[in-house]
């Protein structure tokens, strides 16, 4: 058994952290796959904005009374329109929309207002991150509308509130975000770390070094790690404008961080190739996917919902939508948090387990 001090165990660690962390931007495969990563991660943020650049703007209606305008709007090809029966399901809908959406009110004597011929005052929400131009479009689509189908000036007044779901859209796109940088990083990259030091025969070397396989162990860890946070700021340059509480997002990403690095150093350790990696990776990512989408996809039923946040990839999605609205629950969020220490706690431990082993 190898035994050296902490301070020497530590700059040992340090030098396998620096130079893995150097090679990695050399790695032309690994830049590829960036690009590639990046690219998705760009796609998911602004293809829903894309693809509905020409869409009428999106009203949410919440109408007090039983307003005759009502019919009139949902034939109206200047807005889109979606009615709905109470206040605050209107302010959930505009909080989970993928794109720029507005909430407007018709009070219960709206159409006596209208009889009456004066000029129409009328309230309505918008999310905080939108922004002035795309604002004043929504108010170019509504106001010449309304003004049109009552016969009288109608004034809009638009009001942000920070209403963003945990459950909605742009959650879900910070989340998928996040698990590819970090999926690819975790159970892609982090694992070739230890194979290429396999197949260098590093490891046999190691045996008169040292430097232990603990050391290659945390050392690697440590810069799948590196690079999955490195990964995820671009996510957050894409969605930064939704977050609200920073502590929260980032608590997170430290979280899937771990899940996913300890994953990928589990593969890195029982597979002996690159391209049982790139199959094993690729096999083991695919549930992940698939979990994320069922457990934060609004239209499941909450039991299935509930029992789902269990697995580390929907408590990543959980914890990270968190960080967009406009309060934290705390205890779900540390939950989600707990749930991903878990489960990345548990593969490092089966890994650290067989490293052990081997030793031996």
């Amino acid at each position: 058994m190898k035994r050296t001090g902490l301070a020497n165990r530590a700059r040992l660690v340090w030098a396998i952290v620096v130079k893995d962390f150097v090679d990695g931007f050399k790695n032309k495969k690994l830049l590829t796959n960036t690009i590639s990563i990046i690219f998705l991660v760009l796609l998911y943020r602004f293809l829903p904005i894309l693809g509905s650049g020409s869409d009428p703007t999106r009203l949410v209606l919440y109408d007090e009374g039983e307003s005759s305008i009502v019919r009139e709007l949902d034939r109206s090809e200047a807005v889109r329109l979606r009615e709905v029966e109470t206040f605050e399901a209107m302010v959930y809908q505009v909080g989970i929309e993928d794109i720029h959406t507005v909430g407007v009110v018709l009070p219960v004597d709206f159409d006596q207002q209208v009889l009456e011929g004066e000029r129409l005052m009328l309230e309505a929400i918008i999310d905080h991150w939108v922004n002035d131009e795309d604002e004043a479009y929504m108010r170019a689509d509504i106001e010449p509308e309304l003004t049109r189908l009552t016969g009288a000036p109608v004034q809009v007044n638009m009001v942000r509130e920070e209403i963003t779901q945990a459950d909605g859209a742009y959650a879900f796109q910070i989340a998928i975000g996040l698990l590819l940088v970090m999926g690819m990083m975790g159970m892609m990259f982090t694992p070739q770390l230890l194979i290429q030091e396999k197949e260098s025969r590093t490891l046999d070397a190691m045996q008169v070094s040292p430097v232990t396989m603990m050391d290659l162990l945390i050392g690697k860890g440590i810069v799948g790690g590196a690079y999955a946070l490195l990964m995820s700021g671009f996510v957050l340059l894409a969605s930064g404008q939704f977050v609200l509480h920073w502590w929260a997002i980032l608590i997170a990403i430290l979280a899937g961080a771990f899940f996913n690095v300890s994953i990928g150093l589990l593969l890195g350790v029982i597979l002996t190739d690159q391209k049982q990696v790139n199959l094993w990776g690729f096999i083991i990512f695919q549930p992940f996917i698939i979990t994320m989408v069922v457990g934060m996809f609004e239209p499941i039923p909450n039991t299935i919902r509930s029992a789902m946040r269990w697995f580390p990839t929907v408590a990543m999605g959980n914890a990270a939508g968190q960080s967009i609205t406009a309060s934290v629950d705390l205890g779900s969020y540390f939950l989600s948090i707990l749930v991903m220490f878990i489960w990345g706690a548990a593969f490092f431990g089966v890994t650290a387990f067989l490293l052990r082993r081997a030793e031996k």
